[in-house]
């Protein structure tokens, strides 16, 4: 018996769809961070003063969860990035103060990069946080993650990135049951 996807409402075209549901969704399922599982991740992550984070970065950020938290623990500024439109379109409605972008970082992961650069040389002191399965990280190590860890401290949340055990990839803690990993600066 074949297993069929079927198509919410409000859903792209089915080509659109379709492309969604074989390229994109098994590598960052939308599932979205919890509101206390992003405060309790920020609230672990900026215990330490000299951290000192000015500007978050957030991969896969969905209805902006992250975001949010990132903002009301004090960050400047925010982004996010996501290849669904809808929850674009809802992470905007809910927080004008931060940014959001329509990205596939399988298809413009230069964008990404260039936006971390463009924080780190302008003086801030940027936290990029993700919460991508291995096959996800993976896909995006050499292109986004590996140039981002030069100007960033980097999060994955549920996964460690495959073959950065040289990065530390230290369990920075449990948040409601999923670990999360910190690569750079920060171990």
């Amino acid at each position: 018996m074949a297993t069929t996807t079927s198509k919410p409402t409000g859903a792209p075209p089915t080509s659109t769809w379709d492309a969604y549901i074989t390229e994109t969704a098994p590598l960052s399922p939308y599932v979205p961070t919890p509101p206390m599982a992003a405060n309790i991740l920020f609230d672990n992550l900026l215990q330490e003063e000299s951290k000192a984070y000015t500007a978050h970065v957030e991969l896969g950020c969905g209805e902006g969860n992250l975001n949010a938290s990132a903002l009301s623990r004090g960050l400047n500024r925010t982004f996010g990035y996501d290849s669904d439109e809808r929850v674009l379109q809802i992470a905007t409605d809910r927080l004008p103060e931060a940014q959001f972008y329509l990205c596939d970082l399988t298809k413009s992961p230069q964008t990404v990069v260039d936006k971390v650069t463009e924080l780190a040389e302008g003086g801030e002191n940027v936290l990029l946080t993700m919460y991508f399965v291995s096959d996800g990280l993976e896909k995006i190590r050499e292109s986004v993650l590996e140039k981002c860890l030069k100007h960033a401290d980097v999060v994955t949340i549920g996964y460690e990135v495959p073959g950065w055990e040289k990065h530390g990839g230290v369990v920075g803690g449990n948040v409601l049951g999923v670990e999360w990993f910190v690569y750079g600066k920060i171990t």
